[in-house]
């Protein structure tokens, strides 16, 4: 069985929870808003769609969007399709760089949140999927997702 890589900003880096929001960069479709990470999904309905991990202090959210057009120099624009707020608790944050599964298959569309371990075991406390294209963002069962850290680069 192939396990779909979550990637997640920059592919094959170690396991991370992600940074926080003053040293993210603006975020072009939501005025006011941070990026963290982003990442791509797979395609729908003949459409290429992204997620994003965002925030605006301390306040975090999930957003889908849609590619609309590449320019000559191959720079993506993109549409808002949907977000949702996310409420994490003390040391939770995205799960990045890790390989996740749910019910035991590949599913590159989950958006993981929880911590990882000083000694690399990644505890899940929350977990999304986005339905594509109408870029639902529902719960998953947390006992349903399983991630494993990433072993670092040579």
């Amino acid at each position: 069985m192939r396990i779909a890589y979550l990637l997640i900003a920059i592919a094959a880096l170690p396991a991370y929870a992600a940074s926080d929001c003053g040293l993210a960069h603006p975020f072009e479709v939501l005025e006011g808003w941070n990026e963290i990470a982003g990442w791509t999904l797979p395609g729908a309905d003949g459409h290429e769609y992204a997620a994003s991990y965002a925030c605006q202090g301390s306040n975090r959210k999930i957003v889908v969007l849609q590619l609309v057009e590449r320019n000559a120099s191959g720079v993506p624009s993109w549409r808002w399709v949907s977000d949702m707020n996310v409420k994490l608790q003390k040391g939770e944050d995205l799960i990045e760089g890790a390989v996740c599964t749910r019910n035991g298959e590949d599913d590159a569309l989950l958006v993981p949140f929880g911590m990882i371990t000083k000694d690399g075991v990644v505890r899940i406390l929350h977990a999304w999927r986005i339905e594509l294209p109408s870029g639902r963002i529902l719960p998953v069962k947390t006992a349903s997702v399983k991630c494993e850290a990433s072993a670092e680069p040579d």
